[in-house]
This record gives C-alpha cells, sequence and structure tokens, in this order.
C-alpha cells in the first residue's frame, strides 16, 4: 500500500452565524384549532390549557406582552388542550373536558395522521415557550423582511407556523444575568435585511418564500458579536474545536473545496486503484483501504483452506 503524503488544507475565519447562538426549532403542530370562549364556565382543568400563538395572518403585533397567568395580551386569545391522563383516567376525573374530546370523532380529527402517532391521542407536542419567534413563510421584496422576527415575552407557544428560537451558549448566559438585553437582541434580528433572508430561504410560485431551521441558521450573527464582543470568544473556542476535530477543515465548503481540488488516490499492492474526488473525513482513504485489505485477505485466507482440502484429498 503506498499513500501520497497529504498536504494541510487551507485554514478558514469561523465566521458567526445565528446557529451559534439560537436554537431553531418548529413550532407545535396541532390537532385542530377551534375557539372555546367560556373554558371556565366548561370546567375544564386550567393545568391542560396551555396558551397558544395564533397564526401570523392575525398576530399584529411584533412584541408579545403577558398578564399575570402569563397569557399573550393579544386580541385574539387561544389556548392548546395538553393532557397526557389515559382515557379512563381523564373520564373519572375530569368529565367535561372527555366529553368535549368525544367531539373530535365526528369533526374527523381522530382520522388524521397526527392523532393516530400519538398516545394518548390529544397529547401535544412538548415546547418550551420561546422568547423569540420567526415566521416560517411570507411575501415581501427588496430591503422589507419576508419573514417576522417576534419578541415573545409571554408562556404561549407558537403553531408550526413558526420557528422557535432558544439562546444557547454565550447568548443565554448573557440573557440570564441580563434579562434587559433582550430588547437589544430582538433589535438585532430586526435588523437582518430582506436580501440576506430571501438568498438563504426559498421562493415559490407568486412570490411566496419559505425559509427552513438549517437555512435561518446560515444568516450572519456578526452584528451579535460586534454588540458584545464577550460572544467571540466561546464561537471562537468551538470554531477551533471543531476545526482541530475534522482535521483543520472548519466547514462544509472548505472540506469540498479542499476534497475537489485536491483528489487522493490509493495504490493497493494488488494493483486495485481507487480515487475519491470528495473527502469530508480525513479517515475515510484509510478506512476504505482496510476494508480491502481485509477483504483480500479474506480471499486468500479461503483459497489456502481449498487448497489443503485438495492436498488432503489426494
Amino acid at each position: 500500500l503506498t499513500m501520497p503524503k497529504r498536504q494541510k488544507p487551507p485554514q478558514s475565519t469561523f465566521q458567526q452565524h445565528i446557529a451559534d447562538f439560537l436554537v431553531r426549532v418548529h413550532g407545535c403542530a396541532v390537532l385542530d384549532q377551534a375557539e372555546i370562549t367560556d373554558t371556565e364556565q366548561r370546567g375544564f382543568p386550567k393545568r391542560y390549557l396551555r396558551p397558544i400563538l395564533p397564526s401570523p395572518r392575525f398576530l399584529k403585533t411584533t412584541v408579545i406582552d403577558a398578564d399575570e397567568d402569563g397569557h399573550p395580551l393579544i386580541e385574539r386569545q387561544l389556548c392548546l388542550i395538553d393532557c397526557d391522563l389515559p382515557e379512563a383516567v381523564l373520564q373519572a376525573r375530569h368529565p367535561a373536558l372527555w366529553e368535549y374530546l368525544q367531539t373530535a370523532a365526528a369533526l374527523g380529527i381522530k382520522d388524521g395522521y397526527l392523532v393516530r402517532k400519538r398516545s394518548p391521542w390529544y397529547r401535544q407536542e412538548q415546547r418550551n415557550p420561546a422568547p423569540f419567534l420567526c415566521t416560517y413563510m411570507g411575501r415581501g421584496s427588496d430591503q422589507k423582511q419576508p419573514f417576522r422576527f417576534i419578541w415573545n415575552r409571554s408562556q404561549a407557544i407558537g403553531t408550526n407556523l413558526y420557528l422557535m428560537l432558544y439562546p444557547k451558549n454565550g447568548l443565554a448566559r448573557m440573557l440570564r444575568d441580563h434579562a434587559d438585553r433582550a430588547a437589544d437582541v430582538f433589535a438585532l434580528l430586526g435588523q437582518v435585511t430582506g436580501h440576506e433572508l430571501r438568498g438563504e430561504g426559498r421562493v415559490y410560485g407568486g412570490g411566496l418564500n419559505k425559509i427552513e431551521p438549517s437555512e435561518l441558521a446560515r444568516i450572519s450573527a456578526v452584528a451579535f458579536v460586534e454588540r458584545w464582543p464577550e460572544l467571540r470568544s466561546a464561537v471562537q473556542r468551538q470554531g477551533e474545536l471543531f476545526r482541530e476535530l475534522s482535521g483543520g477543515m472548519c466547514n462544509r465548503e472548505d472540506r469540498y473545496q479542499w476534497a475537489t481540488n485536491k483528489p487522493m488516490k490509493l495504490t493497493v499492492a494488488f494493483g486495485l486503484k481507487w480515487s475519491a474526488s470528495v473527502l469530508y473525513c480525513p479517515y475515510t482513504c484509510a478506512i476504505l483501504t482496510s476494508i480491502l485489505i481485509v477483504r483480500r485477505l479474506e480471499r486468500a485466507a479461503r483459497f489456502r483452506r481449498a487448497l489443503r482440502r485438495e492436498e488432503g484429498g489426494r
């Protein structure tokens, strides 16, 4: 086995992105929506009712304040029935709520895909209230943002029409120590240009824009580091650790460029040649070569065993 000496790949500057400071997840996929204004008169237990934000088209504000109970102070207040009790226990303890849930069969809700995958069927996805949200779809041109960032100061969660943004790492620690800086974080999110958002997202017919969590993650967060330089050290430590573990290739683009520009060719002693044009891991060549050698040794061992059997038969 002969292998040419591998040159050191180029080093790149580790950039700050939204992914370094915010965890992005979809909101809850609710089973169905129906407005009930008399939940207290119906006798529904409050601990199984969670406040939830309405659809973005019904949300007219980008800063959501809360009342004493944590419910959002907006015109259209909604709640989500979230109960994990078995049906028999729910019927015995809370008959009013159980009777209301029985109407789901006539509405066809129990035939849905989500219902069939949950046990009990009325249990919801578990999400904590996110301090910041981003609308999942929207329209906009030029500098106008196609998606809205929302500062959620209530205990309401969002549906899957929102991307829920949770601070992490240095940003989470900073907001725990300085809660008043949440307003500055929201202001910096509002400064993201429409061109940046449309460049990372996707556009459908009629000018409808959509952005996924992984696409929002690529938005530059340099403004965060410029505003709070102490966040830079944590991000740089993460970048150096990742660069060390990945053999000096700090992101996917660098790894792809390095691999395609420097294809590695292996020549096995048996005359087999193998080349790779895309190598994301520096150990890929060694692993594949080891597999080829093991297979060759296994074939040689089978050949020797066959010779011994043939000689013994003579």
